[in-house]
């Protein structure tokens, strides 16, 4: 249900590229959801 996350900041990311590439990271990354968090903050920035 994490990807549920990801999906919802993929409105703040319009590239399907960056999208996919949260993806692929998030997996080895599911088991701290708060690094997810603070990883999307540093995409945005």
């Amino acid at each position: 249900m994490g990807i549920n996350g990801v999906i919802a900041f993929s409105g703040n990311i319009n590239n399907l590229a960056g999208k996919c590439r949260i993806a692929l990271w998030y997996e080895p990354c599911a088991i701290r959801p708060e690094a997810i968090g603070i990883g999307l903050a540093g995409q945005k920035a």
